[in-house]
């Protein structure tokens, strides 16, 4: 099996650390699922739909379609991911550009 870990960088490895202690200190688990999830959308470049993120994530991790959808609304709630919908288009899921640990930043 292949580390997640391995495939991204400095950068996305400290915004998955940072996102999960957030999670923690709103008193909700952090799981391998929610991780795995987690690390997936901070390794994407552009927003993604729930299903290539569960495709992306089986390559290296066991997970349901309902976990990864469960946790991408998980994360829409807490301010951390934003999904878009689409007209026509299946919804696609981001991590909010102006996201830190804090929060949104104010403009």
């Amino acid at each position: 099996m292949i580390n997640q870990d391995q495939e991204i960088g400095q950068h996305q490895r400290d915004a998955v650390a940072d996102i999960c202690t957030m999670i923690r200190a709103r008193g909700l688990h952090v799981n391998q699922p929610r991780k795995a999830v987690i690390r997936a959308l901070v390794g994407q470049k552009q927003a993604v739909t729930a299903e290539a993120l569960w495709i992306n994530i089986r390559l290296t991790y066991r997970i349901s379609i309902s976990a990864v959808y469960n946790n991408l609304n998980l994360l829409v709630k807490e301010g951390v991911a934003e999904k878009m919908v689409n007209e026509g288009t299946k919804s696609t899921y981001r991590i909010k550009p102006d996201f830190t640990i804090h929060g949104p930043q104010s403009s």
